[in-house]
């Protein structure tokens, strides 16, 4: 039997060396002549965030209402921005704050598993968490993982706290969390419908149907409201407008795989990021344009579309992270992309932080191939099946329901795989090794 206050000591020492791991990370990046924290949709983020320091309002360089992102992430960077320590043009504050976050999310995810199997198997995901490649990677690029991660945590563990003693104010919080994670990133707009079945079927007797429409309701309304905004600005409900753009992307990469030609070039192609301005489109029928073609070219072209997702989600899953070694090194390794050959021969550059990138990959992979096992050591948990057969459930939803999404964008693997991370970290320990014979309730508080 293990002592309460060994396992808070554990916990804390755990929390303490993911936090150092990711300072000494964000130290070493901070010292390059050129720290690694851009990335690709980095300056659209700082735009938005200046727009609500500034007008207090999503604003472009005219002044005219602007729905580039959505609000959950430019909000973040607005704070840091607006408190003095942070500005547009220096990061510092907003990474410091993301690597609270990070490490946050090593909490959150170890204090889940203790709760749900035990002593060691809770600090096996700890550590497999603390050491994850591209958690501490993320938590220096200016981008919405981190936080989305950390929320997507949160909710993750607000659910198993519903689950344990379903009262309505634990069911508030739960959905509270939930609504705000399309606000951070749209993958999770329609989440809240998945997870209704849910609710009801876990709610308990009598209540069911009305604390499923409860979640419902409140799950949907900051996304309801940012449609109702973006419908008024510029007649579209459309909640993020690099949606029909990414499905372009997606329906061209589906017709290349299909040998179909297509005359299209350009900015006169859908699939372009310049689409709506080189046709001189208003933004609300340049989505429509590229909302029809994506469903056309799927529907003429439905087994091709499968097997583009296929290959996206396995690259998902098993491409290494490669963002550590940038910030890290300071620099990129080239290699050749989209064979394994050339994956294979840059892992054979990575020096000292090989063991580190082939761990990330073991989670990842191990994690996916570990779900069915995971699944059945759930379902034999009889001392306490209402609990952990609602929550093997909830797990295995939010990881499908986002690699099932990311799988429709073929680059940046490793950044979208980041979200379940935690919870593939779950199902590896606990798919090969079991829950744990008795539940821990650690005093991490104390």
């Amino acid at each position: 039997m293990t002592n309460s206050r060994d396992v808070s000591r554990t916990f804390w020492l755990l929390v303490l060396l993911a936090l150092s791991i990711r300072l000494v990370v964000l130290w070493i990046n901070l010292t390059h002549a050129s720290p690694f924290v851009w990335a690709d949709d980095s300056r659209s983020y700082i735009r938005c965030a200046d727009s609500l320091v500034s007008h207090f309002a999503f604003l472009d360089a005219r002044g005219m209402p602007t729905w580039t992102r959505p609000p959950g992430y430019p909000s973040l960077l607005a704070l840091t921005f607006a408190t003095g320590k942070g500005a547009s043009d220096n990061f510092i504050a907003t990474l410091i704050v993301q690597v609270l976050m990070s490490t946050g999310v090593v909490m959150f995810a170890t204090h889940l598993a203790l709760r749900f199997a035990g002593y060691q198997r809770g600090m096996l995901v700890g550590i497999l968490m603390a050491l994850e490649p591209s958690s501490i990677a993320s938590s220096n690029l200016i981008l919405s993982e981190t936080l989305y991660t950390f929320m997507l945590t949160a909710a993750v563990l607000a659910c198993w706290t519903w689950l344990e003693r379903p009262a309505t104010s634990r069911l508030l919080g739960f959905a509270f969390l939930i609504s705000l994670l399309p606000l951070v990133r749209p993958v999770a707009l329609h989440l809240p419908w998945v997870l209704c079945a849910l609710v009801i079927w876990r709610a308990p007797a009598g209540v069911r149907v009305r604390q499923g429409l409860l979640f419902l309701a409140l799950a949907l309304l900051p996304s309801a409201a940012w449609s109702a905004r973006n419908w008024v600005h510029f007649g579209s409900a459309t909640f993020d407008k690099s949606g029909p753009v990414a499905k372009a992307m997606f329906a061209r990469e589906v017709e290349l795989r299909a040998g179909s030609p297509n005359a299209l070039s350009g900015p006169h192609a859908p699939w372009r990021l310049d689409f709506a301005h080189g046709h001189q489109l208003p933004r609300r029928e340049a989505m429509a344009i590229q909302e029809k073609y994506f469903t056309d070219v799927i529907k003429s072209h439905p087994a091709e579309a499968a097997k583009e997702v296929l290959y996206t989600g396995v690259k998902l899953v098993g491409v290494p992270d490669n963002l550590l070694s940038v910030v890290v090194r300071g620099h990129r390794t080239p290699f050749e992309e989209g064979t394994v050959s050339g994956r294979l021969r840059w892992l054979l550059t990575q020096g000292w932080l090989l063991p580190v990138i082939l761990l990330g990959m073991a989670l990842s992979v191990g994690g996916v191939l570990s779900i069915p096992l995971f699944a059945f050591r759930i379902f034999r948990a009889r001392q306490w099946k209402p609990v952990a057969w609602g929550f093997g459930v909830f797990v295995i939803v939010i990881i499908t329901y986002h690699l099932a999404l990311a799988s429709f964008v073929r680059h940046a693997g490793a950044r979208y795989r980041l979200p379940v991370l935690p919870l593939l970290a779950l199902t590896l320990v606990v798919g090969t090794l079991g829950v744990g014979r008795t539940r821990v309730e650690p005093s991490v508080e104390s």
